[in-house]
């Protein structure tokens, strides 16, 4: 009798056990999917960001290129007012 109540005793703590590292691993599990989560938002983000980039890269460079043309006439205009 005293042996099955061992017994009983063993399996009851095992199970409590078993259930507290239960228990840990789905608040483990919850935290590793809110940090999954918040790396998604972050990479949807960027793409979106990148596409944005992606998308003006023509409009934006013809606009450096005016911008860097008008300088060199400015820097002549101003260069040939020294000379006078």
């Amino acid at each position: 009798r005293s042996t099955t109540t061992e017994e009983i005793e063993s399996k009851e703590r095992a199970k409590a056990e078993a259930e507290e590292t239960l228990l840990k691993t789905k608040a483990m599990s919850k935290a590793e999917t809110r940090k999954l989560m918040a790396a998604s938002d972050y990479v949807k983000n960027l793409h979106s960001e990148c596409d944005f980039l992606l998308e003006n890269f023509d409009v934006r460079r013809k606009a450096r290129l005016s911008e860097v043309e008008s300088l060199k006439k400015a820097k002549a205009v101003l260069l040939g007012a020294d000379d006078e």
